[in-house]
C-alpha cells in the first residue's frame, strides 16, 4: 500500500503541474498570433530557426497531453483503489500530496527568482534536443516573449498550483478531522 500511496503523491504533482501549465500556456497564447499555429495553420513571418522552435515546442505540447492523459487515467485508477481500501489513507494521501506539490513549486519558484536565465536554460536543455531556442534578441519571437513574459507566465502557473494544491489540502484536511478526528483537540 505504501507505494501505492508513494505512486499517488508522484502522480497528483505531475497531473497538477500539467493540468495549471497547459491552463497558463493556452490563456497565454491566446493573446497572441501564435493561437492559429497551435490551432493548426501554418506559421508565417518566422524566420527557419523560428519555425523550427516552435514545431519542437508544438511537438512538447502534444507529448506533455500525452503524459497528463495517461498520468490522470493511472491517478484516478489509483485513487479509486486507495478510497475503496481506506477513505482516511486516500484523504491523507491528498493531504500530503498537497503539501508535497506545494513544496516542490516553492523550490521552482525560489530557484527562478534567484536565477532565472538558469532556470530557463536548464528547462530549455531538458526539453529540447536542438539549440534551436537561442534566438537572436531581434527576432520576433523574443520581441513577442521577452524574458519577462516567461517569468511572469510562470509565476502565474506556480499560483495557480500552490492555490489548487492549498484548496485540495484543505478539502482533505477537513474531511480527515471530521470523518477521522484528525488533529482533533481532546476535551
Amino acid at each position: 500500500m505504501k507505494l501505492i500511496k508513494i505512486f499517488i503523491i508522484f502522480l497528483f504533482i505531475i497531473v497538477l503541474l500539467l493540468i495549471d501549465l497547459g491552463f497558463v500556456f493556452y490563456q497565454e497564447v491566446n493573446k497572441t498570433e501564435l493561437k492559429s499555429f497551435f490551432d493548426g495553420e501554418e506559421l508565417e513571418g518566422y524566420s527557419e530557426r523560428e519555425n523550427i522552435h516552435m514545431q519542437e515546442v508544438k511537438n512538447l505540447v502534444n507529448n506533455l497531453k500525452i503524459v497528463l492523459l495517461v498520468a490522470l487515467i493511472l491517478l484516478i485508477i489509483s485513487l479509486v483503489f486507495l478510497f475503496r481500501y481506506s477513505q482516511k489513507e486516500f484523504w491523507f494521501t491528498l493531504l500530503i500530496s498537497s503539501g508535497l506539490t506545494i513544496l516542490v513549486v516553492l523550490i521552482f519558484v525560489f530557484m527562478s527568482i534567484i536565477n532565472f536565465n538558469w532556470f530557463f536554460t536548464i528547462f530549455h536543455k531538458l526539453f529540447f534536443r536542438s539549440d534551436y531556442w537561442l534566438l537572436n534578441f531581434d527576432s520576433k519571437l523574443i520581441q513577442m516573449f521577452p524574458s519577462k513574459f516567461f517569468f511572469n507566465s510562470g509565476l502565474k502557473w506556480f499560483l495557480y498550483v500552490i492555490a489548487d494544491s492549498f484548496i485540495i489540502g484543505v478539502i482533505s484536511f477537513f474531511q480527515l478531522r471530521r470523518r477521522f478526528h484528525f488533529l482533533a483537540q481532546k476535551q
